[in-house]
């Protein structure tokens, strides 16, 4: 056999070999396509989602329960990365866990919250494994599970058991507090309550026991009065508790008792004796802590008091102006004649005697608070910056006088001169409590007072104020001075150096302007009184303060003729001559009937109707009506030495009409006559 013909054997034989091969791998191929057919239709028959990833975390295979799940078919899912199908949130979530197996080769277990294709949301438990290739290729292969079922019965067990702890709980606490059924009943009294045994200590103790006396339960139990409270207070609580026991009756007494931060309170307590099966003697006690009440009840009867004074300080006034009202005007009329220099100086000694009586006329008026005011919106500031000299000349030089004013300090309606006066008394009374020297501090300020403020503190109206605040560095005051200061005639000065009258006007003055006081004081640390004073709607702008008048002139009369009605014939007297003095026609009537018969038979003109207010008949205005038919145009000036809420209630006086109180100086009387001459209006009926 040739060389040729074994290579061509050779030949066949390798083709036969190469053929065989390539039948083998055809029937291999069949085989592993058959197998993978197969394989895939095993897991589409699995209820769990199967899915696999490839490394750029596509993804390359779904079974059937994945698609159902997504609600897409297989050919819309392979090849789609999550980011197709999820929010970025959650694939940036899925996408780190893939990268830990695919770095890792760990199995990883995650549970999750996804929404399906019909938008449930459902909790599931993802597995995924790391798969490689025979060519080294990397596959995440995962494995989902619908966990929602199992999450919800997990929570249903969970909830039981919370439910049955919370059962067992109640249970526990229900017999916890089957033990202590006493003390958790009268812990919820408000009032303070005990029980003593036969040897005065405590076997009981509420609540509100132990916040009243500061202490602890156990601190009280098994103690006696004696070992908890000073002996002055122990001694009194023990001689009750003994009558209780020995005579079995209920005691009912008011204690004071002073309390851990030294606070001294008024307590009410009801004793009564119990005694149990065995014969023991129990005492048990009810407290009721009635300081505030007992506080109440005192300013109340302070108040009734001081509205008594007040009272009779209306009525005295009224008299003393009567009688003020001749000696004044004759002094004057005298004054101004031609007299000696010696009769001249005791008529002048008489007028100064009587200006000084009817400043003490007027502090008993503002007392009562019986001044007539002219309210008008007026600056704090602008009030005590322009009365600060005169408080300077009054005080010592060895005082200071600081002024501290809120630039936004809202304007009160006010009485100007009114205010000067409770300054000038605040302001003396400081100075005489500082003897050596200090200083005193006048502070204006705005404040907000709501309704828990107001019933707390007498006399304040929720609502907005400017504060007049005073204060000094003197010697201070003890509460028993503090609880009278306001009192006519109470003074802590010597004999001769006050009347007792400065704080009481002080006080009628601030409530006739509808405000208040606060006083803050202690011995040897100084006072400051604080006047609270409505502000003016703020509709109306404040307005500089009314300054006294200045000067003595006397506006002339211009032939004017005045119908004088006055019943008191020192009063009348007095006034026609002062009017005469001024150059006034003058028509006297000494009571209504007269006055009316004068009007009408009178042939002259009458410029100016000047009548008392209150008369036995017939009041000034009642008259004043029945002339003003007959004199059209008639003017009407009323006078007075009642308190102005005495003719305000019988409906003389309101905001409008034009008053005079007695005594008039001869001054001010001719300036008023002229301001209701030649005002443009009628007097108002």
């Amino acid at each position: 056999m040739g060389l040729q013909t074994v290579v061509l054997v050779a030949l066949a034989l390798v083709a036969g070999v190469l053929a065989y091969q390539v039948f083998r791998l055809a029937r291999l191929l069949a085989r592993t396509e058959n197998t993978r057919g197969f394989l895939e239709s095993i897991l589409d028959t699995i209820a769990d989602p199967i899915f696999v990833k490839d490394r750029d975390h596509r993804l390359v295979w779904v079974n059937a329960a994945e698609c159902h799940l997504a609600g897409k078919q297989r050919e819309a899912l392979v090849g789609k990365t999550d980011y197709d199908f999820f929010p970025k949130q959650q694939v940036d979530v899925f996408w780190r866990q893939d990268d830990v197996v695919f770095e890792t080769g760990l199995e990883n277990v995650n549970e999750e919250a996804i929404t399906s294709a019909e938008g449930a949301v459902h909790t599931i438990a993802t597995k995924k494994s790391l798969y490689v290739d025979r060519g080294g290729k990397r596959y995440i292969v995962g494995v989902i599970r619908d966990i929602s079922d199992r999450k919800r019965a997990e929570e249903q067990v969970r909830t039981l058991n919370v439910e049955l702890e919370q059962r067992v709980a109640e249970r526990t606490a229900e017999l916890s507090r089957a033990k202590r059924d006493l003390d958790e009943i009268i812990d919820t009294i408000a009032d303070p309550l005990f029980v003593k045994d036969e040897q005065y200590r405590f076997v009981l103790v509420n609540r509100a026991h132990c916040e009243l006396f500061g202490r602890q339960r156990h601190e009280l139990l098994g103690k006696s009065d004696h070992e908890l409270f000073p002996k002055s207070e122990s001694d009194v609580f023990r001689a009750k508790d003994q009558l209780v026991l020995d005579t079995g009756a209920v005691n009912v007494n008011e204690e004071l008792f002073t309390d851990a931060n030294g606070v001294v309170h008024t307590l009410s307590t009801k004793k009564t004796l119990f005694i149990d099966e065995k014969g023991g003697k129990r005492i048990v006690g009810v407290i009721r802590d009635v300081t505030e009440r007992k506080r109440l009840d005192e300013q109340l009867r302070q108040a009734q008091r001081m509205e008594s004074i007040g009272l009779l300080a209306g009525g005295i006034a009224h008299d003393f102006n009567n009688l003020l009202t001749p000696i004044l005007g004759n002094c004057q009329l005298m004054l101004m004649g031609d007299l000696d220099s010696q009769t001249k100086q005791m008529v002048g000694d008489v007028e100064r005697a009587a200006e000084h009586l009817k400043v003490l006329t007027r502090q008993m008026l503002a007392f009562g608070r019986k001044q007539m005011l002219e309210l008008r919106p007026i600056s704090l500031g602008d009030v005590v910056t322009r009365f600060e000299p005169m408080l300077r000349r009054t005080i010592r030089e060895d005082i200071r006088i600081e002024l501290a004013f809120a630039p936004d300090l809202e304007p009160v309606l006010a009485d100007a001169g009114q205010l000067e006066q409770v300054m000038l008394n605040l302001a003396i009374n400081a100075r005489d409590a500082m003897p050596t020297g200090g200083q005193i501090i006048i502070e204006g300020r705005n404040a907000d007072i709501d309704e828990a403020f107001a019933s707390a503190h007498r006399g304040f109206r929720p609502g907005r104020y400017a504060v007049l605040a005073i204060r000094d560095t003197g010697t201070g005051m003890d509460k028993a001075t503090q609880q009278r200061l306001f009192e006519p005639f109470f003074t802590t000065k010597k004999s001769g150096k006050g009347s007792g009258l400065g704080l009481a006007m002080v006080y009628g003055i601030v409530e006739q302007h509808a405000g208040a006081i606060l006083v803050h004081s202690e011995l040897g640390k100084g006072s400051t009184f604080e006047v609270y004073l409505p502000c003016a709607p703020q509709t109306v702008e404040a307005g500089a303060a009314s300054s006294r008048a200045a000067g003595l002139s006397f506006p002339a009369a211009k032939g004017e003729t005045i119908l004088v009605l006055e019943d008191d014939e020192m009063v009348r007297v007095s006034v026609c001559k002062l009017l005469r003095r001024l150059g006034y026609k003058v028509i006297e009537a000494d009571g209504a009937e007269r006055c009316c018969q004068l009007a009408a038979s009178h042939l002259g003109p009458i410029d100016l109707f000047l009548t008392d207010v209150i008369m036995p008949d017939m009041n000034g205005k009642e008259v004043y009506e029945r002339l003003a038919p007959l004199r059209k145009g008639l003017k009407v000036l009323y006078m007075s030495g009642y308190a102005a809420d005495v003719i305000v209630h019988r409906g003389i006086i309101d905001k409008e009409v034009q008053f005079i109180q007695k005594p008039p100086s001869i001054e001010a009387l001719s300036r008023k006559i002229r301001e209701v001459i030649e005002s443009s209006s009628e007097s108002p009926d």
